[in-house]
């Protein structure tokens, strides 16, 4: 009787299936899902999977769009977790092959839990000349779409297939018109590096392609490079980065854009936390006495701001000796919004710092700030001042 009720059901499925509406043909991917779950595997194979193959070949793009979105979950359930089909891996790259741009996007997503599925053949004879196709996409929402996924087929083609195949495509997308490619690419690029290890990502053109984008033209780009330094700096090693990188972090602390200056402050801090206290003291704090000294306010600014971060995890002597000094320099600075903050600056440094070195030098210094003629350095002086009591 079960058998009965659920041939009825099948029945109704194929019937939905080849619906003449849209919306109907629409639920097909979703119920091939659901009926594939409790099916064993040939009747799978036999009365659900030709009704999704059937569906990606609609001749309505929003049809096969809904079998591109859900295509991994088909897949799984159609195949019970084992290597997928010949078929089921021609399904997808028609999908991947789409003339509509929104399929070929929907597409994308899927293709590392699909590729996941797939035998070695099939990723090297389907997936990977796919991939070649897709980098070239006339849509920069596809490609942008693969580029937010592509690294991640690194770890399913192994080592070798990598560097031959993969990141010559990385490569083509890090130089991406669109801003949005090159930074989905710029997000997962530690993903290459554990496929083939940093000594080759060093060595090929994969490592100058990331670090060439800290000059990028998009001031969002190089924000996402300075973001992902400290996890690059980490598998660099101190030796490798100080000598081909520390100069370009350095550089960012003096970019035209706001947000880029204080995401490189912040990228100082994490570096100096990872590389140590005599890394910092050789490398970053020369730096800063430079920049305090610039005759651009804005950099000078960018050096209080990377002072407040460092101070974080900077201990009370290092402060004391090499930092505080900088500060208190500055409070002489000829530009208002630059004096103001060195009162928040002086502020934060004194939670840090012992009540000796605040009546010596500090309180002298913002009580002197509290009588300057910009309202705005006496506000924030005082403000600093209550704080000491």
């Amino acid at each position: 009787e079960s058998k009965a009720v659920l041939e009825e059901f099948l029945l109704i499925f194929e019937h939905m299936a080849r619906s003449e509406q849209d919306s109907v043909r629409l639920q097909t991917a979703e119920n091939c899902i659901a009926f594939a779950n409790e099916l064993p595997k040939e009747a799978r194979m036999m009365r659900i999977a030709p009704e999704l193959f059937n569906v990606a070949s609609d001749q309505s793009w929003r049809v096969r769009w809904s079998v591109a979105n859900r295509f991994c979950e088909a897949a799984v359930a159609l195949s019970g977790g084992d290597l997928l089909a010949p078929s089921l891996c021609d399904t997808f790259k028609k999908l991947l092959q789409d003339p509509e741009a929104e399929v070929r996007t929907a597409s994308c997503f899927g293709i590392s839990k699909v590729g996941a599925l797939m035998s070695e053949k099939n990723l090297t004879d389907i997936l990977l000349p796919c991939l070649g196709q897709l980098v070239n996409d006339e849509s920069e929402h596809v490609r942008a779409a693969l580029a937010n996924i592509i690294c991640d087929v690194a770890p399913l083609i192994g080592k070798d297939l990598t560097l031959g195949k993969l990141v010559p495509l990385l490569l083509q997308q890090l130089r991406d018109s669109n801003s949005e490619v090159r930074l989905n690419i710029i997000s997962k690029v530690h993903t290459i590096n554990k496929v083939i290890g940093m000594e080759y990502l060093a060595q090929s053109s994969l490592l100058p392609a990331v670090v060439g984008l800290a000059g990028d033209d998009k001031w969002r780009v190089r924000k996402a490079i300075i973001m992902h330094t400290p996890l690059l700096a980490q598998q660099l090693g101190t030796r490798f980065f100080t000598e081909q990188l520390l100069g370009i972090c350095l550089g960012w602390l003096a970019d035209h854009v706001h947000d880029v200056r204080l995401a490189a402050a912040d990228n100082l801090c994490k570096l100096c936390t990872l590389f140590g206290e005599e890394w910092t003291k050789t490398n970053v704090i020369p730096k800063l006495v430079e920049m305090h000294k610039n005759e651009s306010y804005l950099e000078r600014l960018t050096t209080l701001a990377a002072i407040n971060v460092l101070s974080d995890d900077i201990d009370a002597e290092f402060l004391q000796r090499d930092v505080l000094p900088i500060v208190l320099e500055m409070a002489s600075d000829p530009v208002p919004n630059v004096r103001f903050n060195v009162s928040k600056a002086l502020e934060k440094l004194a939670s840090k710092l012992n009540m000796a070195v605040i009546e010596g030098s500090i309180r002298p210094t913002l009580t002197s700030l509290s009588g300057d003629n910009d309202r705005d350095v006496r506000y924030f002086s005082k403000k600093a001042i209550e704080t000491l009591s």
